[in-house]
């Protein structure tokens, strides 16, 4: 039992690494970071959101009101997710974990081509992590592990290193917690995956034109 519920969680994840890594081994000569990244996010898009599904048709999952997030609610997603993406970043810049830690890997992202960044990392990437990390990673682990503080954080600290450097966990641990609250508090997948698009445009944009 306890070996189905682990690799429960990590075979979604493992899906993506493969994906990546077969991306990477195909296109890697010839894309820069931010397509490579797009199109593994096309490839598993897909097949976490089926399993997104097939989940909810196991375990049941509440199906969203009509009214469970009204308009106002994307702005004040939208509003924040942008603060708090300026905060963190801003925290990270002033204790300068760049001087120790390399950030190659996102320094890569965004010196690709802009639209490319804006829909694929800013729309497309966020998409299919919500579904993958909140959507899947996080809920299977609540099924198994009895205190919800406990699945929070372990879903939080699996989110943040998967991102693969110290720069990127310091910002994603924080940011997954706020994924993870926003998307307890209005109880359905739309939630995060705006805050998440937003703080990905508004990195994107914030580097592109700041």
């Amino acid at each position: 039992m306890i070996f189905d519920n682990v690799a429960g969680v990590l075979v979604p994840i493992l899906i993506h690494f493969l994906a990546s890594a077969g991306v990477v081994t195909v296109f890697g000569s010839r894309f820069d970071s931010a397509l490579l990244t797009t199109l593994a996010a096309l490839i598993v898009l897909p097949v976490v959101y089926f399993l997104y599904w097939k989940d909810g048709q196991l375990y049941g999952r509440k199906k969203d009101r009509p009214d469970a997030m009204p308009a106002w609610t994307y702005l004040l997603i939208i509003v924040m997710a942008v603060i708090s993406n300026q905060v963190l970043s801003f925290l990270i810049n002033l204790i300068e974990v760049d001087r120790v830690f390399s950030n190659a890997a996102q320094e890569a992202l965004f010196g690709s081509g802009l639209w490319i960044q804006i829909i694929g990392v800013g729309i497309l990437v966020p998409i299919m992590e919500e579904y993958l990390f909140r959507g899947l990673v996080y809920q299977r682990i609540k099924r198994f592990v009895r205190s919800k503080k406990a699945a929070v954080c372990l879903g939080a600290f699996i989110f943040a290193i998967y991102h693969g450097n110290m720069i990127q966990f310091l910002f994603a641990l924080p940011m997954a917690l706020l994924l993870i609250w926003v998307y307890e508090k209005w109880g359905t997948i739309k939630a995060p995956i705006v805050f998440h698009i937003a703080v990905n445009l508004s990195s994107v944009l914030f580097s592109a034109f700041l």
